[in-house]
């Protein structure tokens, strides 16, 4: 049995845990920057994508990585579930890479996992004894690399020219190959996974590719009625407190204006206020609803005006359509920089 160790890295503007790995890998402001992977027993090989120093992924590199076309081919990685979405999301589509199904990846954590290792690499190899010792220096350099080297105008490490993006390029790579060396360690110490294990991995990594489907549109709805009870609210506050408190989010001025209407603790913590019987509501409760009853429709106009999203009938103001496109944009990854050119690197 042919198996393939590998491990990706690679760089982009959003932030990967905000976003997910799907999303973040179907942006077209996310890149591939190494790509280090072994077969069998072999010698770790690297393919860099980047035109510099492009020359390290020789034609031999390229060939020996062609090896994934054979259909009886496993690809074996740490979450290798990472490693699945860098491939078909993005080398498919740039690079004309062919597609490979997640049935023929094999994650290393998960097996690690059901053989009652640690599910951080660092950790197993240290709970294995394998002696591969994770580079610290190296984890925090490739934390900087997977993000822009400037934002504006971004500028990315590994396509500049200079001797420390040099450098750090050349320690992001041999900390890539170590990892592969580790993960392979453990791989080759730790039993296959059983029927039923992989069976259940499989599932979950068809759930995450699936996504869960969502009512966009019935959110960006909510998300208006949101908005609009948090204004109404404020101007509420604003009304039945004479402007001073004009926000929820002012807890010290209603607090204030609370304990001089006789509320005696000094919190509003949820579960305090309900046991104050008698205190008048902020909200218009009691005398402050009487006070604000008698105000005249046009000073309720006025004091409406200071939040132009909430009309005095409460109806929903829809959201702009600027915000809505600019929130579609962002979702479609759409926004962003400009996608720096990188040489094809097909397999």
């Amino acid at each position: 049995m042919i198996v393939v160790h590998l491990d990706f890295e690679a760089s982009g503007v959003t932030e990967l845990r905000k976003v997910g790995a799907d999303v973040w890998t179907r942006r077209k402001d996310t890149y591939p920057t190494v790509l280090s992977f072994a077969i069998n027993d072999d010698p770790v090989d690297t393919l860099v994508f980047d035109s510099r120093n492009h020359h390290r992924s020789t034609a031999r590199v390229k060939e020996r990585l062609a090896i994934v076309r054979d259909p009886g081919t496993e690809l074996h990685a740490w979450n290798a579930g990472f490693e699945f979405m860098v491939w078909n999301n993005i080398c498919v589509p740039r690079f004309n890479w062919p597609a490979i199904p997640i049935d023929r990846f094999h994650c290393t954590m998960a097996r690690a996992a059901c053989a009652g290792l640690p599910m951080s690499l660092e950790q197993a190899s240290e709970a294995a004894q394998t002696g591969h010792v994770k580079d610290m220096v190296g984890a925090r350099n490739m934390k900087r690399m997977a993000k822009p080297r400037r934002a504006d105008p971004t500028e990315w490490w590994h396509l500049c020219q200079d001797d420390l993006a040099q450098t750090n390029l050349d320690a992001l790579i041999e900390y890539n190959r170590a990892d592969v060396e580790a993960e392979r360690a453990i791989h080759q110490m730790t039993p296959r996974m059983t029927q039923e294990e992989r069976r259940i991995w499989l599932v979950d990594q068809k759930m995450q590719a699936a996504g869960l489907p969502i009512d966009a549109e019935f959110l960006e709805k909510l998300a208006a009625l949101t908005e609009q009870e948090l204004a109404w609210l404020n101007f509420r506050l604003d009304v039945n407190t004479a402007s001073q408190v004009t926000s929820f989010t002012q807890h010290k001025r209603l607090l204030d204006w609370l304990q001089a209407r006789g509320y005696q603790l000094s919190t509003l913590g949820k579960d305090a206020v309900p046991a104050q019987p008698g205190i008048q509501a902020a909200s218009g409760a009691g005398a402050g609803s009487a006070s604000a009853s008698k105000r005249s429709g046009e000073d309720q106009r006025r004091q409406a005006q200071r939040h132009p999203r909430v009309c005095a009938d409460r109806r929903i103001v829809p959201t702009s359509v600027a915000v809505r496109r600019r929130s579609q944009n962002l979702a479609l990854g759409r926004e962003g920089a400009a996608n720096p050119e990188f040489p094809p690197a097909p397999v």
